[in-house]
Formats: C-alpha cells, sequence, structure tokens
C-alpha cells in the first residue's frame, strides 16, 4: 500500500513537557486509522503534526507529494459563526485557491449528499451541534483531500447524528479518502477502522491490524433509465462497480460482506437484475479503496 504520511522517531514538547516521543508511524493511502488514548495522551497533538499544523520538537515527518498534498482537518469543534454554509464554504474554498465556479459545483454536491440543502442559506449560529459538525466535515473535504484527519468526530453528538456523520464518512472512505481520526467510540472503529493505533503516555503502545472482511461481487444488469454514477454507486455500502467486459448494461458491483444483504434489497428496488453473487478481488473497481495511485514526489519536514 502507498503511503502517504510517514513520521520517524517524532517528538513533540510544549514548554519542556513531552506530549509525544520518539513516534513512528505510516498512513496508507485509501487506509483508515483510529488512534484512541486518555485525554492528554497525545492524540489531538499527533493529528496537529500531522497536518502540519505544528512541527516536530526532534524527527522527521515524510510526506508524498510533498506540498501538492492536500490534507483535510476536521477540528474537534466548529464554533458557532454567523455566517450562513454557503458563506464560510465559499470563504474556505477561497483561502484553498478554489475558484468560484469550482467551489460552487462542489458545494452543490456536498449539500446534496449531508442533506443540507434546505440549511445552506441559514445562519450556523442556530445550528446544533450535529449540523455544526456536518459543515466542519464540509469544510474539509471541499477540495478532495488525499488525506482526512478528524479531532473526536463523535463527541458530543446524539445517537441519530453519530450514526449519520458515520454514514457520511463511510461514504468518504468509498471515494478513496485515507483517514486518521481520535476517537473513544467504538462504532467508529468497528464501522470504518482498518488499523487501530494506541496511544499510553505519549507513546504509541498498541498498533492492532484489523482483519480484512472478505469482499462481495455483485453482477447486475442496470436499467438504463438509471444512471450507475449518480443513482447506483451511491447506495449505501458499495465500494466500488466496474462495467462488464462484454456486455454494455451490466456492472460488477462490490460491497463488504456484511453490507451485501442491504445492498441487493436496494439493488432490487431499483429494477435491477441481480445476475450473480460471489467473493470477490478488490482490484480495478471505480471508487475502490484500494485502487493504486501514481507515485508522487516524497516531501521531508524535520525537527
Amino acid at each position: 500500500m502507498e503511503g502517504l504520511v510517514k513520521l520517524e522517531q517524532v517528538t513533540k514538547s510544549y514548554d519542556r513537557r513531552v506530549i509525544l516521543q520518539r513516534v513512528e508511524l505510516s498512513i496508507g493511502a485509501h487506509e483508515a486509522v483510529s488512534i484512541t488514548g486518555t485525554n492528554g495522551s497525545g492524540k489531538s497533538t499527533l493529528l496537529r503534526l500531522i497536518a502540519g499544523l505544528a512541527k516536530p520538537t526532534s524527527g522527521m515527518i515524510h510526506r508524498h507529494g510533498g506540498s501538492k498534498q492536500r490534507i483535510g482537518f476536521v477540528p474537534d469543534r466548529l464554533p458557532k459563526l454567523r455566517l450562513t454554509p454557503e458563506e464560510y464554504l465559499f470563504s474556505m474554498g477561497g483561502m484553498q485557491g478554489m475558484s468560484k465556479e469550482a467551489i460552487s459545483a462542489r458545494l452543490d454536491e456536498l449539500l446534496a449528499l449531508f442533506k443540507m440543502e434546505d440549511a445552506a442559506a441559514r445562519r450556523m449560529n442556530i445550528f446544533s451541534k450535529g449540523m455544526l459538525q456536518k459543515v466542519n466535515l464540509m469544510q474539509a473535504v471541499l477540495n478532495k483531500p488525499d488525506l482526512l484527519l478528524l479531532d473526536e468526530p463523535l463527541s458530543g453528538l446524539d445517537t441519530e447524528s453519530q450514526r449519520e456523520l458515520i454514514r457520511l464518512l463511510g461514504h468518504m472512505k468509498q471515494q478513496g479518502i485515507a483517514m486518521v481520526m481520535s476517537c473513544h467510540e467504538a462504532s467508529l472503529v468497528d464501522q470504518l477502522a482498518d488499523r487501530c493505533v494506541s496511544i499510553h503516555r505519549g507513546s504509541i503502545s498498541i498498533t492492532e491490524v484489523r482483519p480484512l472482511e472478505e469482499d462481495v461481487q455483485i453482477e447486475v444488469t442496470v436499467p438504463t433509465s438509471l444512471s450507475i454514477s449518480d443513482e447506483i454507486a451511491r447506495i449505501e455500502g458499495i465500494l466500488g462497480y466496474k462495467e462488464h467486459d462484454t456486455i454494455s448494461d451490466r456492472y460488477v458491483i462490490r460491497s463488504r460482506q456484511h453490507d451485501s444483504d442491504h445492498v441487493l434489497l436496494e439493488l432490487l428496488m431499483r429494477k435491477c437484475s441481480i445476475v450473480s453473487v460471489q467473493a470477490s478481488a478488490a482490484h480495478g473497481y471505480t471508487g475502490s479503496n484500494y485502487a493504486q495511485q501514481p507515485s508522487r514526489q516524497e516531501g521531508r519536514e524535520y525537527a
């Protein structure tokens, strides 16, 4: 798996107080990594170092792509600004060098995905924590980052808001965005994390690689009235798809085994015809979490 960021012997201190010490960590392309630990263990500091918002006291941080690497950061809270989501996101997109046309197109896409069309022109100072966190995530993925960093994204949210945010993060993962998220909630780890890293007193104490669940390959005939990219691929639980080699209206869709019943039901509800269902190899799919990207020039940050 191609690496996006690699930390080598990274130590971070503030006023002679050691927050992180000799951290070794690599983040792969399309990988979702959870960071767990008690309050004050160094989780937020680690995210800030990966984001480039802080520099290590010692050690090195390597980045594939150097300054061209796009990183989205979701802080633990977003203030209740007297701005609308449209105003705020246009401002954030402009700061990232996006054109007004690109921001407008991406904003329409995100408002639909996040089910926020009706709130686009409302002031954020009256938003609930769940709605604010949606805007927080929208600003982080506005410019389609290679890596998404999230600091306690479910903190303070009610159960329904947590489920909705996990759905949205699952969609981002399906798009191939790598993630590093500090969290306490088992639901976030269970549904999204490929690897779990535990921090204790500023050091990585445990790294657990979660076993990969076998994927399911569904061969399906799609009615000509439906768009595979807009109406089929956005079904929750679909990881990717590709066209059949010889039959134009037939596609091969990939999902996780635990999502396959839901995906099959959704396909049938859309008048699709199921041709076959079998275990799959995760190669060559549009939107696949495992799609390879071309190698990029590596950048380094030193203490």
